[in-house]
């Protein structure tokens, strides 16, 4: 089954047959709460985030969207900007696909009360689609991914950093492609 990276977004798209399945991992809308109450304000970036995810829904024409887990920041509460932007961006994206499924993460607890009914929530230790394991990261993945081909997670945001002559740092995401030994 190909696993295709959708540059240069932070996104997957799987194909098997018919069925196009859209991956995104680690959205954390939310993320600029804990800022402004420390007096850093950061305008919210869920708009941006949206029209990302629209502009892949558009490009890929997914039949199926999954995310990854952490979707939302706060990781035991739900704080205002979360109860105001989630229940508006799901709504958002179930008008162009129909099936919205969620792996939780480690930052969606009482992510369930802010998502339409019509978004599945799926097992945090994940599911498989094909001969390909999907799962957040944050707990041990179910026994049945063990055996999968391929296992696809979030939750470790990989970066690389280059640093200039003059010692200015720059990072950016990565995708790592790595062999697994399910036996250990």
């Amino acid at each position: 089954m190909p696993i295709k990276p959708i540059q240069p977004y932070p996104a997957l798209l799987l194909r098997r047959k018919s069925e196009r399945v859209l991956l995104v991992a680690d959205l954390h809308i939310g993320w600029e709460a804990p800022l402004t109450q420390k007096g850093i304000h950061v305008p919210s970036q869920t708009p941006k985030i949206l029209d990302m995810i629209l502009q892949l829904i558009k490009t890929c024409k997914p039949t199926r969207l999954i995310f990854l887990g952490d979707v939302k920041h706060a990781i035991a509460k739900v704080e205002m900007e979360e109860w105001h932007d989630i229940p508006d961006f799901f709504e958002a994206l179930e008008k162009k696909v129909p099936d919205i499924q969620v792996v939780p993460g480690n930052h969606d607890g009482n992510l369930e009360p802010l998502l339409p009914e019509t978004v599945k929530i799926l097992p945090p230790t994940g599911v498989v689609f094909g001969n390909v394991g999907l799962f957040h990261g944050h707990a041990w993945p179910a026994p049945e991914l063990l055996g999968c081909r391929s296992l696809i997670t979030g939750h470790v945001h990989p970066m690389v950093a280059f640093r200039d002559p003059m010692g200015f740092r720059i990072t950016r995401q990565v995708w790592v492609k790595a062999a697994c030994d399910g036996e250990r």
